[in-house]
């Protein structure tokens, strides 16, 4: 069986891409469910309302993308954060916040999140956001034959 999600496979809407979204807010956790089953219809999308099942789920499924609330009841995403980059290091971890993430984003770097957007903002920016993160890194025209 081929893993789904290879770092080398570019990411369209045909592609299969796992998707966990971390967020105890139950309006936004149907926003970005929503927002991710209608961009990329093939996308299997797994919820975790807490810290711990946030974990659980990524361990068990190992999605590519991990979005997480920055602001769970719980636990700080950036705690959540740490610990998954640390367990899971190749998926790709998107902070969201419902304020400004721009005044986060450093302390979401810190953790591990690859980038971190404001939930009012994120329609605009995540698509691009994910498709950059799952992007093939670029071959260099001196590797090319």
């Amino acid at each position: 069986m081929q893993a789904m999600n290879a770092p080398d496979e570019p990411l369209g809407p045909a592609t299969p891409l796992a998707l966990l979204i971390a967020e105890d807010k139950e309006h936004a956790l149907r926003s970005l469910h929503d927002w991710v089953t209608h961009e990329y219809p093939l996308c299997r999308v797994s919820h975790a309302a807490t810290a711990a099942e946030a974990r659980r789920l990524a361990l068990a499924e190992r999605p590519a993308v991990i979005l997480v609330d920055i602001d769970m009841h719980d636990a700080k995403g950036f705690e959540i954060l740490r610990v998954l980059r640390t367990e899971l290091p190749g998926a790709h971890l998107i902070a969201l916040s419902m304020f400004h993430a721009e005044a986060w984003r450093d302390y979401a770097a810190g953790a591990g999140a690859r980038a971190c957007l404001s939930l009012a903002t994120a329609d605009s920016k995540l698509k691009e956001t994910i498709a950059a993160l799952l992007a093939p890194p670029p071959v260099l025209d001196a590797l090319r034959p």
